[in-house]
């Protein structure tokens, strides 16, 4: 047993999804459970995709009309250059964005930063960090990338798993 940030742990919190786009299914899965969580998503099509997109982007434009300049956060992007990962030639940058005094009823400025490295031939970001005081570090990384079609079996719930319906 380890004592890890929110007491004693047994066991590295872990969770793995599986995202079957063929079925429109994805499974949640829980290691130290043995649960999967099922959800069937709805398959939506590019024009749906840019409604919401565009609803979203107007709801955004919206607030930040009403929001006083000085109190919008400031973003700045800077360009990292060219690495290799997981044998891709990626590209990087990273956004630093700052949430002046007063704008979360917080009493100093808070900092969040992104780094992104993306591949320009797979067009998908291979690692994304993500660092911000109010949530602290997340990342999201892509190994073992094989271009080959994937085996059906990695889209299937491990046989000893019980599979639990999520209802909306």
């Amino acid at each position: 047993m380890e004592l890890g940030p929110i007491g004693a742990q047994e066991e590295f919190l872990a969770n793995i999804m599986i995202v079957d786009p063929v079925e429109c299914v994805t499974y949640n899965l829980s290691p130290a459970k043995h649960i999967a969580s099922r959800r069937v998503d709805s398959p939506v099509g590019a024009s749906q995709m840019a409604l919401v997109r565009k609803e979203t982007q107007s709801a955004a434009e919206q607030h930040q009309r009403t929001v006083p300049e000085e109190l919008r956060p400031k973003s700045s992007i800077e360009q990292l250059g060219t690495e290799t990962m997981e044998g891709f030639a990626v590209e990087g940058k990273r956004i630093t964005t700052t949430f002046p005094v007063g704008s979360q009823g917080n009493d100093r400025p808070i900092v969040s930063t992104s780094e992104i490295w993306t591949s320009r031939e797979l067009k998908i970001p291979i690692l994304e960090k993500r660092t911000d005081p109010r949530s602290g570090e997340t990342v999201k990384r892509l190994t073992n990338i094989q271009l080959a079609e994937p085996s059906a079996d990695l889209f299937r719930v491990p046989a000893d798993y019980q599979i639990r319906d999520e209802h909306e």
